[in-house]
């Protein structure tokens, strides 16, 4: 941001940093949460209990880590720090609202826009304009 006195260029700089590192470890527990979910019938239960977090979390990172699985190039922009753990939420409140396999198959042809599209955006609006 321009508006911001240099002095503030160092902590923007870890800001941004710690934003990337909270987006690989979000794409890593969907990766082990996509594995739990080969493994187990209830790998939502796993997840909170492993994580130690809610019911609705461990859906939420069960969902996305189905979403990630579906659309690959969305799980190496969250990895990299190009989107949000948000953008994917969004992402699979889209193909969860279509309402049959071939919408769904359409969506996942259009990742790569929608990709580009979420890293330019926040995760709010890519929900108001992305996916769904």
């Amino acid at each position: 941001p321009a508006q911001l006195p240099e002095i503030l260029a160092a902590e923007l700089a870890g800001l941004r940093a710690a934003e990337a590192l909270g987006a690989w470890c979000e794409a890593q527990k969907a990766r082990w949460a996509q594995v739990l979910a080969m493994q187990c019938e209830a790998p939502e239960v796993v997840v909170a209990e492993v994580s130690r977090c809610s019911p609705k979390e461990a859906d939420r990172l069960v969902d996305r880590a189905a979403t990630l699985d579906a659309v690959p190039g969305f799980a190496e922009a969250l990895s990299e720090g190009r989107v949000a753990a948000g953008h994917v939420d969004a992402l699979s409140r889209g193909l969860a609202s279509l309402d049959n396999a071939d919408q769904r198959a359409r969506l996942v042809d259009e990742a790569q826009r929608l990709e580009q599209a979420a890293a330019l955006m926040t995760p709010d609006d890519f929900c108001q304009t992305g996916p769904a």
